[in-house]
């Protein structure tokens, strides 16, 4: 069985997904980090957990969770005959 040239197209095209997945997966992984940090800061500055800024520290990490998890559409591998 012949392995088939990698053309330069393609190589292009894997590239762009992965720069796609990589900047999508940082977005994901600075909301979670944000989101802790709502959190903890004020929390570790007074000593007192405040209801909204957990809530609002929970969005940010809940929505970061979610970009990341998203982010591994773009590593898909297309279907044979599909481009």
């Amino acid at each position: 069985m012949s392995e088939r040239p990698v053309e330069e197209s393609e190589i292009h095209r894997i590239d762009l997904k992965l720069e796609k997945f990589r900047k999508q997966q940082q977005t994901g992984v600075l909301l979670s980090f944000i989101g802790a940090g709502v959190v903890l800061v004020p929390m570790l500055a007074t000593g007192e957990l405040n209801i909204g800024t957990v809530i609002a520290g929970s969005i940010f990490s809940a929505a970061g969770s979610i970009v990341s998890i998203d982010s591994y559409k773009h590593l898909q591998i297309p279907k044979i005959g599909m481009k």
